[in-house]
């Protein structure tokens, strides 16, 4: 194998590198975009206590597991 060859095979490498990482950002956002909606949504449950228990005790799971 040249020299030529073995240069070829490794860019593709480094070119799926750095969509990885957008990749896994946008992912990151995404979910720091999900809990800062699900702390919006129970602040606003909050106004009603004891109505939606099913939907707070959700709230709550999901908040709690991924932190």
């Amino acid at each position: 194998m040249s020299v030529c060859e073995n240069n070829n095979s490794v860019q593709p490498q480094h070119h799926h590198q750095p969509a990885q990482q957008q990749q896994q950002q946008q992912s990151t956002q995404s979910i720091a975009d999900y809990l800062a909606q699900l702390l919006k949504d129970r602040k606003q449950l909050a106004a009603f206590p004891n109505v939606f228990n099913h939907v707070e005790r959700l709230l709550d799971e999901v908040s709690t597991s991924y932190y």
